[in-house]
């Protein structure tokens, strides 16, 4: 699978970076020789800034704020365009992790507009553009207000949609976090740039050294802090997923809340979680999240061998593999599509009491989006994933089981009556007409008597096996007793039930049995019954009666046929 981004966001980055060189000359003029020692300081200041980013679960931010605040006061729109361009391409030219140059050159576009843009809206607001005026002067304040808040509305607005070429903003739900630390990483910014400034004033230069110094203690602390905050929702992310094993016992549901607590750990673009099926030897995905339906459907519909590509080797290894670059890694390369999709990929066996469960992934659209030591928490979280999955597929099993019938795998009696119940209620509120098959196979006694009881299981399987495939997932096949097999079909009309009953019919003629070795095959027919409700019952009694009225006017009138509640009502 390829790739597919609208051409319209190359053009976008492209028309930005031509926007951001252009802003670049029209503000070279604007600059003073005499300035480049300060120029050079302020610069250097502005690559420690950039390079002291602070990781958070809700995206990464770092105080270079400051240098925006601390250029404009000081020496004007001009100096800040250029200084916070190039300490933005210098510093994430240097350390860019593995993103391409047209990102770093878009990423230093963006700066320069929205400092160019934010000097015109402080100058249509009033402000204090003289050289020798006191910018942080009380009466300067709302110019200076609406100079920040247009760079940041400017900054956001050019970055997000440059990021939604990747559909990645919508799975990240904490926009409340995300702008309290917008908001708390301004004034941080404002109030060290405003001392950064007076500093720089009483004793030149050296005040903005001993203020970068500052900062960078600053930034320290705060990292400090996010860690400590992070460790705390970690904990927390384990002890909800503990929780919702207790109380969630329905596996996709289970699955959907393990990978929404991994999201408060973890950023992901992506994530699959795929259950190990030991019988076929293969790894299938049960839940996928992606904000591409048609990434979504691709993933939802390939499962992994045990030993294909990177995935299906963690299953032999069980062992956690971060993979920083899709595009540089032999083994997911021979995963088509799986490289297209995701950049960088998180790949956690889900091992319960020695057992694989199964695997999650989840991938980020960015290279190196994941960090070593998210590694270990997220290896925790599932493993306590792969304990709460296995104890809800058991309960499931042992719930199937009190429902299917252990020959043919379909529904029981049971079963059905409790969904043909639940039909006529739902037909009642929404008016929707459903219909009933009932289908006896013909003979069967006396194919017993012939071949063996052995042999009669075969065809009641084979009749089954024939039922499920021809019906939709919403229909519900059961086996009704003996020979006998009944299917639900909701919001289908009598006329389309006989269609699919004769499909049906035909289907199994049509697919003799083995059975036995040495022996020929043998083919069987069905005799089916079909009603509609409400018009051949008002009650599920009615409707069953209907039906199997219709069932033994097919037998009498020669068998492998389908007669309708229609056609016997018409003999008697």
């Amino acid at each position: 699978m390829k790739r597919h981004t609208s051409p319209w966001f190359a053009v976008y980055g492209l028309m930005v970076i031509l926007l951001g060189a252009a802003a670049l000359g029209l503000m070279l003029p604007g600059l003073k020789a005499d300035d480049w020692q300060s120029y050079v300081i302020l610069l250097a200041m502005g690559m420690f800034l950039e390079w002291f980013v602070i990781s958070t679960p809700n995206g990464d931010f770092s105080l270079s704020f400051v240098l925006v605040f601390v250029t404009f006061i000081l020496f004007g729109t001009p100096a800040t365009v250029w200084i916070s361009a190039l300490a933005t391409v210098f510093a994430r030219g240097i350390v860019n992790h593995g993103h391409s140059m047209k990102t770093v050159l878009f990423n230093g576009a963006q700066y320069a507009l929205s400092a160019l843009l934010a000097g015109i809206v402080y100058e249509q607001a009033g402000g204090q553009i003289a050289p020798q005026a006191d910018k942080l002067m009380a009466s300067n304040w709302l110019p200076l207000a609406a100079y920040v808040v247009s760079y940041f509305v400017t900054n956001h607005l050019l970055v997000n949609i440059y990021a939604a070429r990747e559909q990645a903003r919508a799975l990240y739900p904490y926009w409340r976090d995300v702008f309290k630390l917008e908001l708390f990483t301004c004034a941080l910014s404002i109030c060290l740039g405003a001392l950064t400034v007076l500093l720089y004033r009483v004793i030149g230069s050296a005040g903005v050294f001993l203020l970068l110094g500052l900062i960078i203690l600053v930034n320290a602390l705060l990292k400090t802090y996010f860690e400590l905050g992070l460790a705390h929702r970690e904990l927390k992310a384990l002890h909800e997923i503990a929780l919702q094993a207790s109380l969630t016992l329905k596996t996709g549901e289970l699955l959907h809340k393990i990978l929404h607590q991994a999201l408060k750990v973890v950023k992901y673009h992506t994530a699959i979680i795929y259950l190990w099926r030991e019988e076929l030897e293969q790894l299938v995905p049960q839940v996928v999240i992606s904000n591409n339906p048609n990434y979504k459907a691709w993933l939802e519909n390939n499962t992994v061998e045990a030993g294909d590509g990177l995935i299906g080797q963690v299953v032999r290894t069980r062992q956690t593999v971060i993979v920083y670059d899709c595009k540089r890694d032999k083994l997911i390369r021979r995963m088509p599509g799986i490289y297209q999709i995701m950049r960088s990929l998180l790949i956690l066996p889900m091992v319960a009491d020695d057992k694989l469960v199964g695997v999650m992934v989840l991938g980020k659209r960015e290279p190196f989006g994941f960090k070593e030591n998210q590694k270990q928490l997220l290896t925790i979280m599932a493993g306590q994933a792969a304990l709460a999955t296995e104890r809800a597929l058991l309960y499931e099993k042992i719930e199937n089981m009190a429902i299917t019938d252990g020959l043919t795998c379909i529904y029981n009696h049971r079963y059905f009556y409790a969904r043909l119940e639940e039909e006529f209620q739902r037909a009642k509120r929404y008016h929707h007409p459903f219909s009933l098959l009932l289908l006896d196979v013909d003979h069967f006694k006396k194919f017993n008597d012939t071949y063996g009881h052995q042999a009669g299981d075969k065809v009641l399987q084979r009749v089954a096996k024939v039922l499920t495939r021809e019906t939709r997932r919403s229909d519900v096949v059961a086996r009704y007793g003996g020979e006998e097999f009944a299917v639900l079909l909701p919001n289908t009309e009598l006329s389309n039930a006989v269609r699919l009953a004769n499909r049906i019919r035909l289907a199994i003629k049509g697919e003799p049995v083995e059975i036995g070795s040495n022996r020929p095959l043998v083919s069987v027919t069905v005799s089916i019954g079909v009603a509609q409700a409400p018009i051949h019952g008002h009650e599920p009694g009615e409707l069953i009666e209907a039906a199997d009225r219709a069932l033994y006017h097919a037998k009498g009138a020669g068998r492998n046929r389908v007669s309708t509640a229609e056609e016997a009502e018409e003999v008697d």
